[in-house]
């Protein structure tokens, strides 16, 4: 699947689990395409194409946001995303 056809199916799979999901539109480069925002929680994803991996700029900005205590990483098939959604889900519900 391309990244052009995971980002929508990322948002909507979001937004049916409660989140507040969109594009990421930001001036900074190198920024995840996603954001999505739950019960005081961030969430950031990169999404890639199958096979592909990110610019370094990319993973740098992921580990930056982490370095921030944000939830970010990046992905490249569905059935990844929503495992780890799900996840954050879970753990959210258990706070």
């Amino acid at each position: 699947m391309t990244e052009k056809q995971l980002q929508p199916r990322i948002i909507k799979y979001l937004k049916n689990k409660g989140w507040l999901a969109m594009k990421g539109d930001y001036s900074l480069k190198g920024m995840p395409d996603i954001i999505a925002f739950r019960n005081g929680k961030t969430l950031m994803i990169e999404v890639k194409g199958a096979g592909i991996k990110p610019p370094p700029l990319q993973l740098h900005r992921i580990e930056q946001l982490k370095s921030l205590g944000i939830a970010a990483m990046w992905i490249n098939n569905f059935d990844e995303v929503k495992l780890i959604i799900d996840i954050i889900d879970q753990k959210i519900k258990e706070t």
